[in-house]
């Protein structure tokens, strides 16, 4: 539940503000919360919430994306690789 005190129609249409933030994380495994909140318009507790969900925070470093990335899948499955990847730019272009 955000604590921004957004209706929950409000706090869904902020999610998508998390989407070029997650463009970040094909890009790096890592992200800064403070970046995150910037872009976002989001506060800090906002923020920390949903990278708990996707990442796990590194003292100095940041917040590291918490899945592997998976060589195997992507060997095994290049188009479904191929597609994500012009939807992320797609997504990352839309937002920037």
């Amino acid at each position: 539940m955000p604590r921004a005190g957004t209706t929950s129609q409000g706090a869904g249409l902020k999610q998508l503000f998390f989407l070029p933030q997650m463009w970040k994380f094909t890009q790096s495994r890592w992200v800064v919360r403070k970046e995150v909140a910037t872009v976002t318009k989001l506060c800090a507790e906002d923020v920390k919430d949903f990278l708990e969900h996707v990442a796990v925070v590194r003292v100095s470093r940041g917040w590291e994306f918490a899945l592997p990335y998976d060589e195997d899948f992507v060997r095994k499955h290049p188009d479904v690789a191929r597609r994500q990847h012009m939807l992320w730019t797609g997504i990352q272009a839309k937002y920037a």
